[in-house]
């Protein structure tokens, strides 16, 4: 039997002991999804009835091995492309070729290719087949208008795993997915966006890399938390599939069309986390939030919550943080959203309660790393404004301070005393190289003009 794009229209017997499969498909398509595969296959059809069809049905065909072993092994996760087709449905839009069918080939070629209707699949796993289903909507229906922006197509179907997991899995089941995602983003060197400058053969591990999959797939849910309104989210994504049906897109088009939907201004976010602010090859942009709470006997609470960064090509990213307050003697938890407006950025609330414990980004929204929780006394807040971290340390000190027309001296002295590094620095932000220095505790002394402030900082 043969599987192939489109609708099987014939199948003509030659009278050689051969067989033609004649396969149309009346839908437009990117070159690169055209296929077929040959085997002795059988035939296993089931069906899906997204709301949009009022009680019709898609066809799911698919062509696994002529071997009943084969149907039984694989049933159950087959039987599961059901429900991720009316998932699908309900949050992307109905299924882009539904007059056809959506379809999968089995083979032997490991992992799986979003041919346009027919996906090649070398398993039925749930994220495989939910990731390669959702390139039927972003992909094959919208298709990356460069190779630099695969984004369009790698980081929505990642995220589709995503989005699977948390409505036919459990909502901590896709947490703990995104967690995994987040940690992923840390071990890749390159931004979301690849420059066309690293596309070139022999160099498809840059291009397809977890950077435009796993923090691609990222940055759509940090997108989901910056609008914060899973109906204006999806609303939004669904109106981007119709807009770009049968179309290519670019990230900028993309970024362009959800500021038209949701008023957002969302250029910084993308110079930000999409683009790497021009410093592609090592990317890996994030922050390193501190807090610092202060709450008197009438639970009136003071936050100073202070970001460093990753990467001095981005020495700020201004989304909201997320901060969970845990109350003492069990009586409960707040979590509220805090503007980060700069390095250093305050907030008071009125709290019911005494606070026993504080988690930031307690929902797992936004590629970060946890620097120091102090509770009961603020130890971030100084004349200076002055902000250095992360802490621990690895190999970099990113300092921000006040910004004034008076440079700042860094000084930093070991535990015995003695100056290790000296610096002048006249922009806020810069990034100090202490890779060399051994890991141990060390004093970094801030000096603008009269005004002084020590902080103690570990490297590890």
């Amino acid at each position: 039997m043969v599987g192939s794009n489109g609708i099987l229209e014939q199948v003509t017997t030659n009278g050689n002991g051969t067989k033609t499969f004649h396969w149309k498909t009346r839908y437009p398509m990117a070159y690169y999804l055209i296929a077929f595969c040959v085997s002795d296959y059988m035939e296993y059809n089931i069906y899906a009835k997204p709301t949009q069809l009022q009680g019709d049905s898609i066809l799911i065909q698919n062509f696994i091995y002529n071997d009943t072993n084969c149907l039984s092994h694989y049933k159950n996760d087959i039987d599961k492309s059901v429900d991720l087709m009316e998932l699908f449905c309900d949050k992307f839009g109905l299924y882009p070729f539904y007059q056809e069918k959506y379809g999968n080939c089995l083979t032997e070629k490991g992992g799986g290719m979003e041919h346009q209707t027919m996906s090649n699949m070398g398993g039925f796993s749930f994220d495989l087949n939910a990731h390669e289903m959702a390139h039927q909507w972003f992909g094959d229906n919208i298709t990356c208008a460069t190779w630099s922006d695969l984004w369009i197509n790698e980081g929505f179907a990642s995220y589709a795993e995503i989005i699977a997991t948390e409505f036919l899995v459990s909502p901590a089941a896709a947490q703990t997915k995104v967690k995994q995602f987040q940690l992923s983003s840390f071990n890749n060197y390159v931004s979301v966006y690849v420059i066309p400058e690293y596309i070139y053969y022999g160099n498809e591990v840059i291009l397809f890399s977890g950077g435009v999959y796993y923090k691609g797939a990222c940055l759509l849910h940090q997108l989901r938390y910056l609008v914060d309104n899973d109906d204006t989210f999806f609303g939004f994504l669904q109106h981007y599939t119709d807009t770009f049906r049968g179309k290519t897109a670019t990230g900028a088009q993309f970024r362009d069309a959800m500021e038209d939907y949701t008023g957002l201004d969302l250029h910084p976010f993308f110079e930000q986390w999409y683009y790497g602010k021009g410093h592609w090859y090592y990317g890996k942009g994030h922050p390193t939030y501190s807090i610092a709470c202060e709450q008197n006997a009438n639970g009136q609470a003071h936050f100073t919550i202070t970001q460093t960064t990753s990467n001095s090509a981005t020495p700020f990213f201004n989304l909201p943080l997320e901060v969970k307050v845990n109350y003492a003697n069990a009586q409960g938890d707040s979590t509220f959203r805090v503007p980060i407006t700069s390095n250093t950025s305050y907030f008071d609330i009125q709290l019911p309660y005494q606070i026993s414990s504080i988690e930031i980004d307690p929902n797992s929204w936004i590629i970060h790393q946890e620097g120091e929780i102090t509770l009961g006394l603020d130890k971030l807040q100084n004349d200076l404004d002055l902000v250095v971290g992360p802490n621990p340390a690895h190999n970099y000190l990113q300092v921000s301070f006040k910004t004034t027309y008076t440079p700042m001296t860094i000084d930093i002295f070991d535990i015995s005393g003695r100056l290790v590094q000296s610096h002048r620095l006249y922009q806020s932000g810069q990034h100090i190289d202490i890779s060399h220095l051994p890991n141990a505790y060390y004093l970094v002394k801030a000096t603008q003009g009269p005004a002084t402030v020590s902080k103690k900082i570990v490297k590890i």
